[in-house]
């Protein structure tokens, strides 16, 4: 479990090189991203986010959205990982500063490729485990 974990790490950090955890731009002309409730987010980013949805605490950390981090907390973790799901585009533009909409987008279709792979991994191992119990 140790080496998921770590491979998982691993995966966030090479998601976000191009300056995710790091202000990437120092002006605000052309976006709204980190002015938190007041972002006015372009429409089509409203969408259901993958890598929020597997990855919860390792995304949230990545786009500054630290309310990730309840995924960690058992019973809450269920609810978090919805939340983050339908509200995760929403959450990571208000709290972390893009260069633009495509510099966005980019960023999270990583997250989402990630997110598809962590899940995957996730249903195999629970059908693994299911396998072996029969």
């Amino acid at each position: 479990m140790i080496i998921i974990s770590l491979f998982l790490q691993i995966v966030a950090l090479i998601i976000t090189g191009d300056g995710c955890i790091i202000r990437v731009n120092n002006t605000m002309e052309e976006n709204s991203s980190v002015q938190g409730e007041k972002a006015a987010m372009p429409e089509e980013l409203n969408r259901w986010n993958w890598g929020a949805f597997s990855l919860n605490a390792f995304w949230g950390v990545g786009n500054k959205t630290y309310v990730a981090l309840f995924a960690l907390v058992p019973v809450i973790n269920i609810f978090m990982m919805i939340a983050l799901g339908l509200k995760g585009n929403k959450w990571a533009w208000e709290n972390k500063e893009w260069k633009s909409v495509e510099h966005f987008t980019k960023v999270q279709k990583r997250w989402n490729i990630a997110g598809y792979f962590a899940l995957g991994l996730y249903l195999y191992f629970f059908i693994a485990g299911l396998v072996r119990l029969l």
